[in-house]
């Protein structure tokens, strides 16, 4: 597993990475404006999300997995395939407060849920959209990639 090098574009390259913690950390903390940002959601990540969420597959992106030096957030998603009622439940607990969570944790969390008609954010956050596309000159639908972190309920 390794995250692959920023493209020429400064994004990471299209797909879906498999990475831990650690190789985030080391690739994209480069910065005292970084690491608060990424100590941040890793609270809301080692908090609340685990609480409702371990065990789901857990999905980051946003411009912070780029060459921008001060992004706004980091998006999260959980897959939420078919789950007992109260599983499911506690991920749109989390959910409901993305608000606050977003205020106080400077994480965009949407739940991707795995059923016909519903947004997989998975896939949507692979889009550039229209900040990072009018910064770039790119189109709002070209692509970039996400990670995976695959031990996040470990820690």
């Amino acid at each position: 597993m390794a995250i692959p090098p920023l493209d020429h574009r400064g994004l990471l390259p299209r797909g879906e990475h498999p990475c831990r913690f650690v190789e985030i950390e080391q690739i994209f903390l480069h910065s005292a404006y970084r690491i608060e940002l990424y100590t941040h959601v890793r609270s809301f990540i080692d908090g609340p999300l685990r609480q409702a969420a371990t065990g789901l597959r857990l999905f980051l992106g946003g411009s912070f997995f780029s060459d921008k030096p001060y992004p706004a957030d980091i998006e999260a998603t959980v897959c939420l395939p078919a789950l007992p009622q109260a599983r499911f439940l506690a991920v749109m607990g989390v959910f409901s407060l993305h608000e606050h969570y977003k205020q106080q944790n400077k994480v965009d969390f949407y739940p991707s849920i795995q059923m016909p008609g519903q947004s997989d954010f998975v896939k949507f956050f692979q889009y550039v959209g229209p900040k990072t596309a009018s910064l770039k000159g790119l189109d709002e639908k070209a692509g970039r990639g996400v990670v995976e972190v695959i031990e996040w309920e470990l820690g």
